[in-house]
């Protein structure tokens, strides 16, 4: 998740709700997005909490394929900035 490292919280069972708005451009080949997702672990192992993890996020696709996506965690604002390409 967007903010987060990866398996900064860890257990047997995890649920993750992800929403996203994408609009496009103007009839260009770019679109907005905006996004926002939640998670959390069960039964979690030692060292890891169970609390709801929020993140929300923005991002640009090109050519309905590849994106740049800006995302953070709730909790922690600008300090957890992720930036990832896909």
């Amino acid at each position: 998740m967007h903010g987060y490292r990866f398996k900064e919280e860890a257990g047997e069972r995890m649920l993750l709700l992800n929403t996203e708005m994408r609009q496009g451009l103007g009839g260009s080949v770019f679109a907005g997005l905006l996004f926002f997702a939640a998670g959390r672990v069960f039964d979690a192992r030692p060292g890891s909490g169970d609390a709801w993890m929020p993140a929300i996020g923005t991002g640009l696709e090109f050519g309905g394929g590849a994106r740049i996506e800006f995302g953070w965690r709730l909790d922690d604002g600008s300090k957890s900035v992720q930036v990832l390409f896909r």
